[in-house]
């Protein structure tokens, strides 16, 4: 027998914070949280601080999450396998 994938919400890891939509270019910054690229870049211009503790950042390095970015690519790759809108699970 086949096995049957139930989605019916979202990995909360693949959400950005900010924009509550699947990132497609998730990057990390020093507070440790993932955000949608240009999501924390327009944060930055304004505030030095972590949208999620507040706490200023020790710097405003954005590395890549490339772990992140491949669970998004497979959770959008198996709903639309499924005929599900992951967009419509935020």
């Amino acid at each position: 027998a086949k096995a049957t994938l139930q989605i019916s919400k979202l990995p909360e890891e693949v959400v950005c914070p900010i924009t509550q939509v699947i990132m497609s270019d998730p990057v990390m910054a020093a507070d440790g949280f993932t955000y949608e690229r240009a999501a924390i870049t327009d944060w930055l211009e304004q505030k030095d601080t972590s949208p999620i503790t507040g706490a200023v950042l020790a710097n405003t390095t954005l590395t890549p999450n490339r772990a992140v970015k491949k669970i998004a690519e497979w959770f959008m790759l198996t709903c639309e396998e499924a005929g599900a809108d992951a967009e419509e699970l935020c």
